[in-house]
């Protein structure tokens, strides 16, 4: 038992090294790429800090929740994210948001003024408001 556990103990730690070799490789590769073609962009989108993105189930939009009270949505074609619009609504800070899992035009943001909005993203009014009614302490 002692030979077995020390050749398995062998074995365990050469591949958690071959592990880390791996993952410092695809790092290295990961970083050589993005150096490489420049594909990185700072978009100027909220006035205050964001709390919380998400991308959508088809992986073409990205939302952007902030303390500034607004949602943003991006679109991604190709290789280019461009801003198409800015959601406004909540009282105060858009602490969380979610696509749903299956339709990628319904957004749901929830905030510290305690309602939760679901966004259809094809039109641009408010679909649906879901507020506090816990009078829970």
């Amino acid at each position: 038992r002692f030979y077995l556990k020390r050749i398995l103990g062998r074995e365990s730690r050469l591949f958690l090294r071959l592990k880390v070799m791996l993952f410092q490789e695809e790092v290295q590769t990961l970083r050589s790429y993005f150096e490489a073609n420049k594909k990185k962009k700072d978009f100027i989108a909220h006035q205050s800090k964001v709390h919380s993105v998400d991308w959508s189930c088809d992986g073409l939009k990205l939302a952007s929740g902030s303390y500034d009270r607004t949602v943003c949505v991006f679109t991604l074609d190709k290789d280019r994210l461009s801003k198409d619009s800015t959601y406004k609504g909540h009282n105060d800070s858009v602490d969380q948001l979610c696509w749903h899992p299956s339709h990628p035009e319904l957004l749901v943001t929830a905030s510290v003024d305690k309602t939760i909005r679901i966004w259809d993203i094809r039109s641009m009014p408010l679909w649906k408001l879901l507020k506090n009614t816990c009078h829970c302490k």
